[in-house]
């Protein structure tokens, strides 16, 4: 049971870094793209 919820936690956390790293990617290359122009 403690397993689970620790594979559960994980699995949050790493879900929540994922979206966090496309959103400074994001943020990144558009201001990447701003400079360029």
């Amino acid at each position: 049971m403690l397993g689970k919820k620790f594979a559960f936690l994980i699995n949050l956390i790493f879900s929540f870094f994922e979206v966090r790293l496309k959103t400074i990617c994001h943020s990144v290359l558009l201001s990447a793209r701003k400079k360029n122009i």
